[in-house]
């Protein structure tokens, strides 16, 4: 009934946040039945979806559902999506454990999708013969503007995504704008510089990249991104690109933004090459991000950056730190002296805690000692002199029996 009052109240609401509101699907289902001009809504992290998003209002344009904490699947939220007005969707974000999309053929209009999912498969089920194997290729049945895979609870696993995968979910989207492929790090993005390539072929107008983490591609597939008329590029934990190809990149397309993570080939020098093409290019402008701990903040400091350059170096905010990186001598010797610290407060307090009341019982046993040892004497005098008492007394009893027996 609340509901009703607020749509009666806004008539026109068209756009409605739900998010974490530990919602069910009857309560959800409530809601959206009320709210039957919305072209905006967002009821993701709720307990459950299920059949609610089947009331959607005729001109919803986009949707957030989902919770990645529950078991509710990509391909039940989409099942039940199709059954109504959600199947003309243009925008649509989903949350949850991976599974077959084939439902995605009937949203013939959507143009942006953001997939967040995780997958219990082990490295051999995933894109392969197991239950995720080969549902992303799926996607390929969409003509995109916009596409978003972040695979999470990865750490030291495959992608889900791998090379034919890839190929097969782009053929329709010629248009594709941003393209994020994100994971955890220590992730095996199953791309190589043959990926890099087919990208550069299939989706031409490209603007926003956004990869994290492969051995597998190097300068050249990087370099080979230069053919894309690319604004934003963010790369994370790619150990084999150097600064060759990046610099490639900054001479070749428009890149504004460009954020580098945990790339270990990459050295003061593309910043200092950032520095001479903006001062050829006073037109140009660029904001670049390195987060690495490998860069020299001091030689930085002292170079001339023009003012239309602007460059951030975090040493801090490395998404690895230093857990891979072997301790400095300084490091040792500050754990060393700790260590010896923490050693001596122990044995400091075993001496107060143990010893102080063991002497302090030995001064009060010696204490007592003595003053039995003073006693000694008295004691000896009064039994002698009790003894002499009891010699007299006997004395004059037996004088008396004797004097009684010859009476």
């Amino acid at each position: 009934y609340g509901w009703h009052l607020l749509t009666q109240a806004y008539p026109n609401l068209s756009s409605l946040t739900l998010r974490q509101c530990r919602l069910t699907e009857p309560e959800l289902t409530k809601i959206i039945t009320a709210c039957d001009r919305l072209k905006h809504l967002d009821i993701s992290d709720n307990q459950w979806v299920g059949a609610s998003i089947k009331h959607l209002s005729a001109g919803i344009e986009s949707l957030v559902c989902g919770d990645l904490s529950n078991d509710e699947s990509l391909e039940q939220i989409l099942a039940n999506l199709i059954a109504g007005p959600g199947r003309h969707l243009r925008s649509l974000t989903l949350s949850g454990a991976l599974s077959p999309l084939h439902a995605l053929q009937h949203m013939i209009e959507l143009r942006e999708l953001e997939l967040h999912y995780h997958t219990d498969d082990d490295d051999e089920g995933v894109g392969a013969g197991g239950v995720t194997g080969g549902v992303l290729a799926d996607i390929g049945h969409l003509c995109l503007h916009g596409l978003v895979l972040e695979q999470i609870r990865c750490y030291d696993q495959r992608s889900a995504v791998d090379e034919r995968q890839f190929q097969l979910m782009l053929k329709r989207s010629p248009e594709l704008r941003r393209l994020a492929i994100v994971g955890d790090y220590e992730w095996d993005l199953r791309l190589s510089d043959k990926s890099m390539h087919r990208l550069t072929v299939m989706c031409p107008a490209l603007e926003d990249l956004t990869l994290t983490g492969n051995g597998l591609i190097g300068d050249t597939g990087i370099a080979s991104l230069s053919a894309l008329p690319l604004q934003r590029v963010t790369l994370s934990s790619f150990q084999s690109v150097t600064d060759a190809s990046i610099q490639t990149l900054l001479q070749r397309t428009p890149v504004r933004h460009l954020t580098l993570t945990d790339m270990s080939g990459i050295t003061e020098n593309l910043v200092v090459r950032a520095v001479t093409l903006c001062e050829e290019r006073r037109d140009r402008h660029l904001d670049l991000t390195l987060c690495t701990a490998h860069m020299n903040r001091k030689m930085l400091a002292n170079l001339p950056m023009p003012g239309n350059l602007r460059v951030r170096v975090d040493t801090g905010r490395s998404n690895k730190l230093a857990d891979d990186q072997e301790p400095s001598t300084f490091q040792m010797m500050v754990v060393i002296g700790m260590s010896a610290l923490i050693l001596l407060m122990a044995l400091l307090t075993t001496i107060v805690v143990v010893l102080v009341p063991m002497a302090m019982a030995l001064m009060m046993i010696h204490e007592y000692l003595r003053q039995c040892s003073v006693s000694v004497p008295d004691v000896m005098v009064t039994l002698f002199q009790v003894k002499s008492a009891l010699s007299g007394q006997w004395a004059l009893a037996r004088q008396a029996y004797v004097k009684l027996m010859y009476t």
